[in-house]
């Protein structure tokens, strides 16, 4: 019970902290949308901005077919008697503390750790695509009732409850098709399952997919329109990549997404634990870059952390065996030599602010108005500074095994 408990004041705590983050005055986002042309009052809540977020997603062909979340808005408006921008507000930020719920209980399952799981949470909430979800490029709108459903559909899966999980896989599609590239790894997520049932699992949760699509824009306008849009799609390579500054946005916006949990799962040197997830995660990853390069505007950074939703489960584990290297590190290696360590923090700070200042450019907004180079800036620093004390390690453990 207290661990309940405890789940639910971390998941609370964590989910009105994002929202301080976006509502805070020193940067701007879709929630305050402090512009030339909106929110000219500075109100916390940018009502006419988000009120036309909305419309367009009832109305435009490729938004409309996911409406659950446009339902949701709508049903607590009405519910509430209160004006659309804050009917949204209350919903996607439920959204993201019912999503953190969801993930504390499938890492609890998983890693069979109060402890890890919270951790597990604390990466989800501190994550690129979470801790600046509605910050322009992220522009999230259905995604954490996706990730949401996802959890719950992988909840069933690891209680064997298939049935349950291919319809919450199912309808996590229809919230969002960016879930496509999660295919392959929830038929490797079901290992304790026939291949026989899984595929039905997955092929199951495609149909439901599809069933709901044609019901949603199953008038021949409707239709027409949703496909001159997605053959329109083809165009978007040449928008991601149509100059330098452009492609250095591309390339960084996969980083910004899956970098940090991507180099935690790899850096690690167990290879049996948690195969599935891991396989899932590194082909979802590998799906969605060609995918995303092609069809989407790139600098969308979350269209790049749909995989991650294999991953943030066991994420508390890695990152307690990556604190427990790095204090191994500096505690046992540095204490008598400290040249290599204040070589790996300098060249560690030079290069990261070259490649997070200089060479990441930022398209869709001034970064004044963002913390994207705050964040790449801190990620890259950690990265690189624990593969140079790794190599000195490594190093180090060679010539004391050649001398003995």
């Amino acid at each position: 019970m207290k661990t309940n408990i405890g789940a639910v004041i971390l998941c609370a705590v964590m989910t009105l902290f994002v929202l301080y983050v976006h509502i805070s005055g020193f940067t701007t986002s879709m929630i305050d949308h402090q512009t030339a042309e909106y929110n000219l009052e500075r109100d916390y809540i940018a009502n006419r901005f988000l009120e036309e977020t909305v419309e367009i997603h009832r109305t435009h062909p490729v938004f409309s077919r996911r409406p659950m979340v446009t339902f949701l808005i709508d049903k607590v408006s009405f519910w509430l008697n209160v004006d659309t921008a804050n009917a949204y507000v209350i919903v996607q930020f439920s959204l993201m503390f019912l999503s953190g719920l969801a993930l504390f209980i499938l890492s609890n399952l998983i890693l069979k750790s109060h402890v890890k799981a919270a951790i597990s949470v604390l990466s989800y909430y501190l994550s690129f695509t979470i801790l600046f979800a509605f910050f322009t490029t992220n522009y999230t709108y259905a995604n954490l009732l996706q990730y949401l459903l996802i959890f719950v559909s992988l909840i069933q899966f690891k209680k064997k409850h298939s049935v349950l999980g291919a319809l919450f896989f199912g309808l996590s599609l229809y919230c969002h098709e960016s879930g496509i590239v999660l295919i392959p790894g929830m038929y490797l997520i079901q290992h304790d399952i026939k291949p026989k049932k899984r595929i039905l699992n997955v092929l199951g949760a495609i149909v439901l997919y599809g069933l709901l699509l044609v019901v949603t824009i199953g008038t021949e306008k409707q239709i027409d329109e949703t496909s001159q849009y997605f053959l329109s799609r083809f165009e978007f390579y040449q928008f991601n990549f149509q100059n330098w500054r452009y492609a250095s946005e591309s390339f960084f916006s996969v980083f910004l997404a899956s970098g940090v949990p991507a180099y935690l799962i790899w850096r690690s040197k167990e290879k049996g634990n948690f195969s599935e997830p891991k396989q899932g995660f590194w082909l979802g990853l590998a799906l969605s870059i060609p995918l995303f390069f092609f069809l989407a505007k790139a600098r969308e950074s979350r269209l790049f952390a749909t995989a991650l939703v294999f991953v943030w489960p066991i994420l508390g584990h890695y990152i307690q065996v990556f604190f427990a290297e790095l204090r191994q590190m500096l505690t046992r290696q540095f204490q008598t030599n400290k040249w290599p360590l204040m070589f790996a923090l300098v060249s560690s700070l030079g290069l990261s602010y070259i490649l997070s200042y200089m060479l990441y450019q930022q398209t869709g907004q001034l970064p004044d108005s963002n913390f994207h180079n705050e964040f790449l800036f801190i990620a890259l620093f950690a990265i690189l500074l624990d593969v140079q004390l790794k190599m000195f390690w490594n190093k180090k453990h060679q010539l004391d095994q050649a001398m003995s």
